[in-house]
């Protein structure tokens, strides 16, 4: 029988050391590189989350991004626990691969995993600790793309286990330069992360992963969605609900999902979704298609874990038209201020156009911008511009005077609905043209205006409780994107001009 005393308490100690090294250095240069570290209940979670079909006699755990080893000491730590309770065989041997590049993380990182390789050999398995002190992106690739020898490869996965730094990548970055060497196009470290790891994982092999929700949706991810859902099994998806429940000691607000994915290429048909605390866990089973939709080009990936998320979704996927049968279409505003600023003006005047911003909106109405920024409400809106000038250069950049339908891009955290939709009426506009600034996103009709009952129709089916809710299903962040508006589901006109949308 194996007996894990305190001093195989694996993850405190990880925990231990990670935190010790975290107090010394600067916070907020590392939330700057997207560094944020996995607590030790995140963990042990992350751990638990393998099935125990995955392991087999001999074990490689890749752990990128690894700081003080904390996510490979939960991995042990389970192992070993697993295997006392006899819900898996005994491995002959394990390899732990941790890469980590912060020199500050990296004595504590080999104090953790030396312990860890003890508490193997302990219980009569051998145990290697390969660590890399590199970029993970640098060296899998020339891993995946070199003539390496083999003995200088990073093995291939059986499991891998990560919490990857969360920062956009330039598109004129070596990292991205790097990436498309091995097909991987991506816009941010921790889909690159991932996705690395997919490449290097063994079939059959399991991924275990805690990183932002942005991927479920929008255009920018959708290569590595594509690539998730060809070459993997989606297991788990676990929504965490509250924003700072798992990384609370680095006040981070950002909304995380932890996801557990299957080196297996068929499509599986069940999905497990799973919401709440690490204490009070509920868990549904749902069919693939049911979260991935098999019609939808952009692979949104929909987290419906509660009835009433159930029926938000049955509700919107059961309305008849797309936007295109509508004759419709969203875009985005086009005056983004910065870049036209000498164009812009703090005083309305015969030769300027209204602009609107987002802080117009009001209660489903657009209102007027003030004659002067100084009449503004309050000290920010003051600093904001109120027109545009009618210029050559600015004409590509103004919209026809005509009703729309605008919708906020971004949120704020505290407002109650993500969609927030208003009516743009030509009553109160009666200038020829608009300039409509980039944070808003515009229904129209091939670049002109929707009659004004339909456009109160989509306003308020935008604004329904039910598109809301469908909406979050596939949406972590607080950006509204115009390929997200695109990718709904909208009654009949003649529906959204009634106002009685279906709703089976």
């Amino acid at each position: 029988m194996i007996s894990l005393s305190p001093n195989h308490d694996l993850v405190t100690f990880a925990d231990q050391c990670g935190w010790s090294v975290c107090e010394e250095l600067d916070r907020s240069g590392r939330a700057s590189q997207g560094q944020f570290f996995s607590p030790a209940e995140t963990a042990r979670y992350l751990a638990s989350c393998y099935t125990n079909a995955s392991f087999g006699n001999k074990i490689v755990l890749h752990d990128p991004g690894a700081g003080s080893g904390v996510l490979s000491a939960a991995f042990v730590e389970s192992l070993l626990k697993r295997v006392q309770k006899g819900q898996v065989k005994k491995p002959s041997h394990v390899t732990l691969v941790a890469c980590e590049q912060d020199g500050d993380f990296l004595q504590a990182l080999h104090d953790v995993l030396n312990r860890c390789k003890m508490a193997l050999e302990q219980q009569g398995i051998s145990a290697k600790v390969i660590i890399r002190e590199s970029d993970w992106i640098e060296s899998s690739v020339e891993s995946l793309d070199s003539g390496l020898l083999p003995s200088e490869k990073i093995p291939l996965a059986t499991h891998a286990i990560l919490n990857p730094p969360y920062k956009k990548l330039s598109s004129s970055s070596k990292q991205r330069r790097l990436l498309s060497r091995v097909g991987i196009e991506t816009s941010n470290l921790y889909s690159a992360f991932v996705w690395l790891c997919v490449l290097q994982t063994k079939p059959k092999g399991e991924l275990c992963a805690i990183t932002p929700r942005s991927f479920c949706n929008g255009p920018y991810f959708r290569p590595f969605r594509n690539a998730i859902l060809e070459s993997t099994q989606i297991r788990l998806l676990h929504q965490i609900d509250s924003r700072n429940e798992v990384f609370q000691r680095d006040k981070v607000l950002q909304e995380n999902i932890i996801y557990l994915l299957s080196k297996k290429p068929t499509r599986q048909s069940k999905v497990t979704l799973a919401c709440g605390s690490f204490a009070q866990i509920k868990l549904r089973k749902m069919n693939l298609d049911e979260v991935v939709h098999p019609q939808d080009s952009e692979s949104f990936i929909h987290l419906a874990t509660e009835s009433d998320h159930q029926s938000a979704r049955d509700f919107v996927m059961n309305q008849s038209s797309s936007l295109v049968e509508l004759g419709l279409n969203v875009s985005t505003g086009p005056v983004v201020d910065f870049r036209l600023r000498k164009d812009l003006s703090h005083s309305q005047s015969a030769d300027t156009y209204p602009l609107i911003y987002p802080h117009l909106f009001n209660n489903g109405k657009v209102l007027r911008p003030p004659q002067k920024s100084e009449d503004a409400d309050n000290l920010r809106q003051r600093k904001k511009p109120v027109a545009i000038r009618d210029t050559a250069r600015t004409e590509k950049f103004l919209v026809k005077r005509g009703c729309y339908v605008l919708i906020k891009r971004f949120t704020s955290k505290e407002e109650k609905r993500r969609i927030v939709a208003c009516v743009l009426d030509p009553k109160d506009f009666p200038e020829k043209k608009i300039g409509l600034e980039n944070h808003i996103n515009y229904f129209h009709a091939n670049g002109k205006g929707l009659t004004k009952k339909l456009a109160k129709g989509l306003a308020a089916y935008l604004n329904s409780p039910e598109v809301d809710q469908y909406f979050r299903q596939f949406n972590g962040h607080t950006q509204v994107n115009a390929t997200d508006l695109r990718n709904l589901r909208y009654p009949t006109e003649d529906e959204l001009i009634s106002g009685n949308p279906r709703t089976r």
